[in-house]
């Protein structure tokens, strides 16, 4: 098509004089058609298509996710909970679903992981990165309120409480040093569960109370361009806070030597969270993942969609709400006070799956022509399904034990919970992963 549109009919001789015919391929027969206006590229992809071809792409991309409910996956008082005070948003349940992951994460007891394969050391924390995509006005703000902020208010006036004691017991101490001397009192930790806006120093301190508490931390903000946009930004030679989220996000220790002082912790769990308008993410992104920082993060997305607020409430409405509220914020109270001694390991069953699981994404990733980012994506699935895995398991674990506190009464012992996830808990998690990295790939 291309010599004829240059050389005209001088175009067969061409093709004979180079060799270029057959014969299930004649030049000057298939003339006819080339001079055709719709004998182009387009037209040949076309057929193509209809006798078969499938774009390298296409046939990378995994299997599409079916619908996702809510209560198919979190406890059944804890989805009904979400639902009643979400009912006038205008969400689809996987962004509630990944919401409340990240309320809970962050007072899961630090030092929890899950060894998913335990004869290759395939073992990761439980923190999650995420991000909620959404244009302005698509609601992101109430939905973190309604399943983050909200949740965790109690359990944040109870640190700020606990924390002002310690305080104030502390400047006693210190005083009766002064007057009397002996061993000088060590400064408490002062815990807190979520930060908006830190320097790489602050955190780092901040890493370090948190670790004396045995609680994760959670980075949150409306808007996550200002995370990102610090990224790559070098601070006197340290290093980027790129390569620090990196390390981060493996609950990696960090050995920071200062002149002032020396800043260190052996274990941390920071979870990211937030939302971005898709205009300054593609501009931060640049279709390119280089590291690896951008298949760590799930992303998901936040649809404007137009939904009426009630135009009248009754005192049942309004008393369902507010039990509503009161039950997720008990409930992540319950999170912070569970504890497990040993790492979370699967079933044998569970672990074939997940292992099964890792290869099908492997397989994708090694896929030839397929974009880098999309390898990174799928060869970082797994990891991700055993994050989910581990916090689904735990918010099932203390749904069990608040239904035996209310069952059991008085008579109620807290026994140490087993550390074994089934199949079905694995199995949730591949579908949740599996539907969030088709809305990465497409990011």
């Amino acid at each position: 098509a291309g010599l004829v549109n240059e050389f005209g009919n001088e175009a067969i001789s061409i093709c004979n004089e180079a060799g270029w015919y057959g014969d299930k391929w004649d030049p000057e027969y298939e003339m006819q058609y080339l001079q055709e206006q719709r004998a182009g590229l387009g037209t040949v992809v076309e057929w193509a298509r209809k006798c078969g071809w499938v774009h390298p792409y296409e046939i990378a991309k995994p299997e599409p996710a079916k619908d996702i409910k809510i209560a198919d996956f979190f406890p059944t008082e804890v989805s009904n909970s979400i639902s009643t005070v979400t009912a006038y948003l205008p969400h689809k349940d996987s962004l509630k679903i990944l919401t409340f992951l990240h309320a809970v994460a962050p007072l899961i007891r630090l030092g929890t992981k899950i060894n998913c394969i335990p004869t290759t050391g395939f073992i990761v924390p439980l923190n999650l990165y995420g991000c909620v995509i959404g244009q302005s006005g698509s609601k992101k703000s109430p939905l973190f309120r309604a399943l983050l902020q909200n949740p965790l208010k109690e359990v944040k006036k109870e640190l700020a409480r606990e924390n002002y004691k310690a305080g104030q017991q502390f400047a006693l101490d210190l005083a009766d040093f002064k007057n009397n001397g002996g061993d000088r009192p060590e400064k408490p930790p002062y815990p807190i569960i979520t930060t908006r806006d830190s320097t790489r120093e602050s955190l780092e301190k901040q890493l370090m109370d948190n670790e004396k508490a045995k609680l994760g931390l959670l980075r949150f903000s409306d808007e996550l361009a200002a995370i990102f946009k610090s990224f790559n930004q070098y601070n006197q030679g340290r290093g980027s806070d790129e390569e620090f989220y990196l390390e981060l996000y493996d609950g990696g220790a960090f050995h920071s030597g200062r002149m002032e002082e020396n800043r260190s912790v052996d274990e941390s769990a920071v979870s990211v969270f937030g939302g971005a308008q898709p205009e300054v993410l593609k501009k931060l992104h640049k279709g390119k993942d280089d590291n690896g920082l951008w298949s760590r993060i799930i992303f998901d997305y936040c649809a404007a969609s137009p939904t009426r607020l009630p135009t009248s409430a009754t005192t049942e409405e309004i008393s369902k709400f507010r039990k509503a509220e009161s039950y997720l914020s008990f409930f992540i109270s319950e999170v912070k006070d569970f504890k497990i001694d040993d790492d979370l390991e699967l079933t044998q069953e569970a672990m074939k799956r997940f292992s099964d699981y890792e290869l099908e994404r492997q397989k994708l990733a090694a896929k030839k022509n397929i974009k880098s980012a999309h390898a990174n994506t799928y060869n970082k699935s797994a990891g991700k399904v055993g994050r989910v895995a581990g916090i689904l398991w735990i918010m099932h674990q203390v749904q069990e034990k608040i239904k035996n506190k209310i069952s059991q009464g008085d008579s109620y012992v807290d026994l140490p919970p087993g550390n074994l996830v089934d199949i079905s808990i694995i199995n949730n998690a591949i579908e949740l992963v599996n539907y969030w990295d088709s809305v990465s790939i497409n990011v």
